[in-house]
């Protein structure tokens, strides 16, 4: 897996240190009203850079894919495999995997099935594709989007999809941004802005754990 974090290092000097402290003091408040007082007004993408910035405190802002390590699988999908997961055909993606068919395949443009199958927001053939077909989670497509990009750009709110992800995809996949500068919740509908936070704020504490790690 490839890290796609940076750090920063700080000044040492006397005055430099006592004016960090200050900002770090008026930041950290900062970030625990954004997380314990988020209501329907505050964006998903907020909420979460605001946790990963309170829980990893040495790693800065903008994250960016590291696109040269991180696209997707090279082979071309055929039209059998990209119909089945259209058409969200488990029945057909199984008879596919158990002859032989390799799932971790991208079109020209470097989307990956994973990706395709978390924008149409089926679950069941996120959760196939990722326990049964073993295909590569931690990959981008050309514009830099992670599967996360494509779960949020739905259009509707597909919890169930974001149970599967959050075990399975690297923990800085969440505040990542693609060649835009977008992470993945800037593309929620405002109206899904709520469903989302409240969704985000009930799996709190899974999130510090999975941004532990990066430690």
């Amino acid at each position: 897996m490839t890290s796609v974090v940076s750090n920063q290092s700080a000044s040492c000097s006397p005055l430099n240190f006592l004016a960090n402290l200050a900002g770090e003091q008026q930041r950290s408040l900062a970030l625990k009203k954004t997380i314990t007082n988020a209501d329907l007004a505050v964006s998903p993408s907020l909420y979460l850079k605001a946790l990963f910035m309170k829980s990893c405190p040495h790693i800065m802002l903008p994250l960016r894919s590291n696109l040269g390590d991180m696209r997707a699988p090279p082979d071309i999908y055929d039209m059998e495999l990209s119909r089945a997961v259209r058409m969200c055909d488990l029945d057909k993606m199984r008879e596919l995997h158990n002859a032989g068919k390799s799932f971790d395949a991208c079109n020209r443009f470097g989307e990956s099935l994973l990706h395709m199958a978390c924008r149409r927001g089926d679950a069941r053939v996120v959760k196939f594709l990722i326990e049964e077909a073993k295909v590569q989670v931690d990959v981008t497509d050309d514009f830099g989007r992670t599967v996360l990009h494509d779960a949020c750009w739905t259009g509707s709110v597909h919890t169930d999809v974001m149970d599967v992800l959050i075990t399975a995809v690297p923990p800085e996949f969440w505040v990542t941004e693609d060649k835009r500068g977008h992470t993945p919740f800037d593309y929620a509908p405002r109206k899904d802005w709520g469903p989302w936070l409240r969704y985000l704020r009930s799996k709190q504490g899974q999130f510090v754990r999975n941004f532990a790690y990066l430690y």
